[in-house]
């Protein structure tokens, strides 16, 4: 029978000492003379740290100097039992698992916290500091605002989804100062009124005008287009009556019509600009010495070649019209003639074909023409009220209060800037402490993966071996695993 081993079963240690009076590594050479790699644990680390938590307590300490330090007197606790026991193989593979792979990782985790654990205490209190500024400074901004008389801008509201969001609170910046000078200024209503003019139609157009508006930009043209088009394809004599009675030829009607949608359109376009150009050189110039003149074009060019050359394509579009349709009517006259029926009526005077031309076509162009006299005039009108508001702001920003102001705002912005470069150092620090301690926990966990699986394939090996001795001699032996532990922990 194996004898006993008095020392293993006489050692007895309290539970709540168990941490701290773990057996010395003295009866090894290898472990008395091997210089430990454990750390002391920062020093300003929060007492609560310090003490091992209560069992079953989820935490999230500073992993590294206590637990180097106990791992390390447990595994040469385990080393010199196993060398007593000749199992001198696995005591050195366990020696070298430990201090090749995980007591220097778990220094080297704990000594990244010794180098940032300063810096990122640094770091924090230069942010505190930033933030109290930044503070005081918006402070100090909208009291600047509210001295100059200046109102904060209205935020937009928020859309129907979004009404019940909490909204973002205003920050001191140059451009909130901006946006208050320009709230300060009278609205385009108010100017026109003291102007006694009419506002800008283009601060008036609603959502229905507009799509009043794209609708007869289509289907006007559109109608006017077609009823050239076929007109001219009449004209040619690609297209007779029938073919448009009877839906005959529709590719060619198609063709038609497209061709005159385009020359009603291009019309319509001409009128426009060349009607601009006239707006536009009939503007009052500002002739003081105070103002720059921008360059201008000559004017004689629209004059001389532009407008009989837009007043020939409105002519020739009336004639192309009144043309077609005359020669339409003549020919459904004679197809009645054929056909035994008595009109009793002649074909009309040409000018009442002229009189219908103008009434197909004119419509279009004219009012492209009325369009763009209007819209320049519009956006002169516009031109001058952001005119006015920029010499209102120009004005204000003499004012001492609204220049601290807009410094105040720079300077905020400048903080936020610094805040969020402080910010971003405070993560890359927290990262490599991160990457550090994930490391030193996954090697930690493999080891002890493999030391159970060490204690488990020696438990095995001595479990047979002291049962047959227990059979023999009459008396239950201990496994070699609750030796193992009541040896090192006392239990």
């Amino acid at each position: 029978m194996e004898p006993r081993d008095e020392n293993l079963y006489s050692r007895s240690v309290p539970g709540e000492q168990a941490v701290v009076s773990l057996p010395a590594a003295d009866s090894s050479a290898d472990s008395a003379n091997r210089e430990s790699l454990a750390i002391a644990p920062y020093q300003n680390s929060s007492p609560f740290w310090q003490v091992p938590p209560e069992k079953g307590t989820y935490t999230d300490a500073p992993y590294g100097a206590l637990e180097l330090q106990l791992l390390e007197r447990q595994v040469q606790a385990a080393c010199e039992y196993l060398s007593s026991r000749g199992y001198e193989a696995e005591r050195h593979e366990l020696l070298y698992r430990l201090y090749t792979h995980v007591l220097p990782a778990m220094r080297e985790y704990e000594q990244l916290r010794h180098e940032l654990e300063p810096q990122r205490a640094e770091l924090e209190r230069h942010m505190m500091q930033l933030r109290q500024e930044l503070r005081q400074t918006e402070e100090r901004f909208f009291q600047k605002l509210s001295e100059a008389r200046l109102p904060l801008p209205v935020q937009e509201p928020a859309e129907k989804k979004r009404k019940k969001a909490t909204p973002e609170p205003l920050q001191a910046s140059p451009e909130l100062a901006e946006q208050a000078l320009r709230s300060a200024f009278a609205r385009p209503e108010e100017i026109c009124g003291e102007q006694g003019i009419a506002p800008p139609y283009s601060y008036k157009q609603d959502i229905p005008t507009q799509l009043t508006t794209l609708l007869m930009e289509f289907f006007a043209p559109l109608t006017a287009g077609v009823l050239l088009g076929v007109n001219i394809g009449v004209i040619t004599g690609f297209l007779k009556l029938d073919d448009l009675l009877n839906l005959r030829n529709l590719l060619v009607v198609a063709f038609a019509a497209g061709v005159g949608y385009i020359v009603e359109k291009l019309g319509g376009h001409i009128y426009y600009n060349l009607s601009s150009s006239y707006a536009q050189a009939l503007e009052k110039r500002d002739a003081s010495d105070s103002v720059k003149p921008i360059p201008l074009l000559q004017r004689w060019f629209p004059v001389v070649f532009l407008s009989p050359l837009a007043l020939l394509i409105g002519v020739s579009m009336v004639m192309v019209d009144a043309l077609g349709l005359q020669m339409l009517h003549e020919e459904a006259l004679r197809k009645l003639q054929l056909e035994g029926v008595e009109t009793g009526r002649g074909l009309f005077p040409f000018w009442v074909y002229l009189a219908v031309g103008a009434i197909v076509s004119l419509p279009y162009l004219v009012y492209k023409a009325v369009r763009g006299w209007r819209e320049a005039e519009i956006r002169q009108r516009e031109a001058h009220i952001e005119y006015l508001m920029w010499q209102h702001i120009e004005e204000r920003r003499k004012e001492p209060a609204v220049q601290e102001a807009f410094v105040l705002g720079n300077r905020a912005a400048s903080l936020r800037m610094e805040i969020e470069t402080v910010q971003a150092k405070l993560e890359d620090l927290k990262a490599r402490l991160d990457a550090a301690r994930t490391q030193a926990i996954g090697l930690h966990k493999q080891f002890q993966d493999y030391f159970q699986s060490l204690l488990e394939s020696i438990r095995g090996e001595q479990t047979s071996q002291l049962g047959f001795a227990g059979a023999s001699g009459g008396y239950r032996q201990e496994s070699f695993g609750q030796r193992l532990k009541r040896w090192l922990f006392g239990r």
